[in-house]
């Protein structure tokens, strides 16, 4: 079936060593002087500053002895040249610097800025209006101790608006986890392209606005990185397109609807849920995969959950497994009219959920796993070897940790390699969610993984993931290929959770009223 795309870009999102790539193979490779390239970087964290900040108290620029510290002396001497009152704050010992340190540092000599030199006895920095984070960038690989440690927690006690040069000093750049301590950033300006750690984990919530700031990286480092690596990236609403970077036009798409069709046309979803008695996830799961598109939707549950069902929602078809003998066959039987199964809402774990789960791992139907779908495969660890290219599975951490064994720490601590590594090892669909969920699949021998950027804290609540195993599934009922309605799927359902919270805020939302903006998101997405 055709699609129509999402109106925005596709921006890749790097790693660490990606992003040193992309910034020495412009300079060694393609002959772009490095001082060049800061002296943009240095305009865009000035601009920034000058536009969004009220700074008439004064900055101050807190930079170490590296190229992010650099960047920081560069942005110093650009906003004193602006008019603004501007003192620097060195860290470390100048004379081990780099070069570029030592180059910018040498220009601040002829200035009127005043340059301190830190120590131990470093006050509490009172009295600026703006704070410039240029101590570490995205090279730190290790744990934030002794007096940067200090300096930073003083930077964080501090009043004063912070803006982080590339990404939130002590802030992994792979992870989004905080490094010992890490500075809470107001704004981050980042360069060529968002990194994994801005947008995973905590880094949503350190690194504040993001802006992202094209400074002149060249389309052929890129292209030498994507034609041997695993590709990660995002999805940029027309809001966020005035960020820079490498991008493409290509977005995941929504079914076309055409005016010769009929219910056959988008399919039918089986959604199998509600054994454990949860009529409310049942419900859930079939109402959003009808207000996705999909043309029908089957219930197949216990009979006292298909009972409730039959009046709160009508438009389903309903099917019981109840007097059954051979779960099993049954719910081959029941699936062979449709298109795409959802597996898992209220399921339960008792004997007939978990014959219902062999059964559709058995078939070749696309197919989303969730909830006690999830925590069966977590009981029988040995199902998971039956799992699938069209299977999407949909766990949090926890349901993750049970499937794998791996501890809920070590998961959160890099969940972008947690969901690569158990969509590479079972050559499935894997949708980790978090803070910001993670898509991860194979694309032909290499992985590729797209990092959602839509939703809020308010979608932490129950039915919230009903919700988006029904989105889905109607998705998958209209032929949407299983990676691109993966991808598709998760931003429709954090859009919804946005368009909630703008009603109910941050506080109040409910799985309900993701489920009841599911139509308006789809019209900001056509």
């Amino acid at each position: 079936m055709e699609t129509e795309g999402i109106k925005g870009l596709k921006q890749y999102i790097l790693s660490g060593k990606q992003s040193k790539f992309i910034d020495e193979y412009c300079i060694r490779s393609m002959g772009i002087p490095s001082v060049v390239l800061m002296e943009r970087a240095a305009l865009a964290v000035a601009g920034l500053i000058d536009k969004k900040c009220h700074a008439e108290a004064g900055i101050l620029a807190v930079c170490h002895v590296g190229n992010n510290g650099a960047d920081g002396l560069a942005a110093a001497r650009i906003l004193d040249d602006m008019g603004y009152q501007v003192t620097v704050l060195i860290v470390g010992r100048p004379e081990k610097g780099t070069e570029e340190f030592r180059i910018q540092l040498e220009i601040l000599k002829h200035t009127d800025i005043r340059i301190e030199y830190g120590d131990e006895k470093i006050s509490e920095f009172d009295g600026y209006a703006v704070i410039i984070d240029g101590i570490f960038g995205i090279g730190l690989s290790r744990e934030v101790q002794g007096l940067y440690a200090d300096i930073i927690e003083k930077i964080n006690r501090s009043e004063s608006t912070v803006v982080s040069i590339d990404i939130p000093s002590g802030l992994n750049t792979d992870t989004g986890q905080p490094m010992g301590t890490a500075v809470m950033a107001d704004y981050t300006v980042t360069f060529g392209n968002l990194k994994l750690g801005h947008k995973i984990s905590k880094g949503r919530d350190y690194c504040g606005e993001i802006y992202t700031s094209d400074i002149g990286f060249r389309k052929e480092a890129y292209q030498q990185i994507f034609r041997q690596e695993s590709l990660r990236y995002t999805f940029l609403s027309d809001k966020d397109c005035d960020s820079f970077g490498f991008c493409t036009t290509e977005n995941p798409g929504l079914p076309k609807r055409m005016q010769a069709s009929n219910k056959g046309t988008y399919g039918k979803v089986a959604v199998i849920a509600g054994f454990g008695g949860m009529s409310g996830a049942a419900y859930f799961s079939a109402k959003a995969a009808y207000l996705c598109g999909s043309g029908l939707v089957k219930v197949i549950s216990a009979k006292e959950t298909t009972n409730i069902l039959k009046s709160m929602l009508p438009e389903a078809i309903y099917a019981d497994i109840d007097g059954k003998k051979d779960i099993g066959s049954g719910i081959r039987e029941l699936v062979s009219d449709c298109r795409a199964v959802v597996i898992g809402p209220g399921l339960g774990q008792g004997e007939a959920a978990c014959e219902a789960v062999k059964a559709v791992l058995e078939l070749e139907l696309p197919t989303v796993m969730d909830a006690d779908a999830l925590n069966i495969l977590g009981s029988h660890r040995n199902l998971s070897e039956h799992l699938r290219e069209n299977i999407i599975v949909t766990p949090h951490v926890l349901e993750l940790s049970r499937m794998t064994g791996i501890s809920r720490t070590e998961i959160t601590g890099d969940i972008v390699a947690a969901a690569e590594d158990f969509a590479g090892t079972h050559d499935c669909i894997c949708i980790l969610k978090d803070s910001s969920t993670v898509v991860s699949s194979m694309a032909g021998d290499r992985l590729q993984t797209y990092i959602n950027i839509t939703g809020n804290s308010g979608m932490a609540a129950g039915g919230s993931g009903d919700v988006l195993s029904g989105i889905l599934g109607g998705l998958l009922a209209q032929q949407t290929g299983c990676r691109e309605a993966a991808e598709l799927g998760v931003y429709i359902h954090g859009m919804a959770g946005d368009l909630a919270a703008e009603v109910k805020t941050e506080y109040g939302v409910m799985a309900s009223d993701i489920l009841n903006a599911i139509p308006e998101a789809i019209s900001r997405l056509i």
